[in-house]
């Protein structure tokens, strides 16, 4: 089951970017630092400074574009463990459409959302290719909580597990002052049961 915990937003991006290692080894730097955080917040930033707007031009001259163009067998590179984007321009315009709805409509919290159902549908979807160029187009319509971040706990702190465009949107957002968020934001980690819940805030 999934539930609702409320983490500080800039922690939370903190210990994503220099701890997410273990994970995110694909996506990080000899310093273990995992750029896939760092280029996605850049892109953002670079976005919501042109209003919104990019040429095709500014888009293939960023860094996040240029890692989620990396082939599979590229280190560091963007994407999972066994999988990469399969189309980086379907990618990109993703990310986009969900930074406007993410500043039209704020950050989802609810269990079911309207909204993030239209833009599942309507929007293109995250694709991804493996090593065997197996495509899978994964659905995200029927989660619970489909607008909140996903997070682990990793020893004392918590990371993103699922959501770091996400994290990166809010982050910039926060920082520049387009969205009024709170210093802490809500989030959703999945146990089995209420004791294992629980058992995470004890340890």
């Amino acid at each position: 089951m999934y539930l609702k915990i409320k983490l500080s937003l800039d922690k939370l991006y903190d210990d994503t970017l220099n701890l997410s290692y273990p994970f995110t080894s694909y996506a990080c730097d000899k310093n273990n630092i995992f750029l896939g955080l760092i280029f996605r917040y850049e892109f953002i930033k670079l976005l919501a400074k042109n209003n919104f707007y990019l040429t095709n031009k500014q888009i293939q001259e960023t860094n996040y574009f240029n890692f989620i163009s990396k082939k599979i067998d590229e280190y560091p590179r963007d994407g999972g463990k066994d999988w990469v984007y399969n189309d980086p321009n379907l990618q990109i315009e993703r990310f986009i459409n969900t930074t406007k709805s993410i500043l039209k409509h704020g950050y989802i919290t609810q269990k079911k959302s309207d909204i993030i159902k239209r833009f599942e549908k309507t929007i293109s979807s995250h694709i991804e290719k493996d090593i065997e160029n197996k495509i899978t187009k994964v659905n995200y319509i029927l989660n619970p909580f489909q607008g909140l971040i996903q997070v682990r706990k990793l020893d004392n702190s918590f990371i993103v597990l699922n959501g770091h465009h996400r994290l990166a949107i809010l982050k910039v957002f926060k920082d520049l002052k387009i969205m009024n968020l709170s210093e802490k934001i809500e989030v959703k980690i999945y146990c089995n049961s209420l004791r294992e819940f629980l058992k995470i805030f004890i340890n």
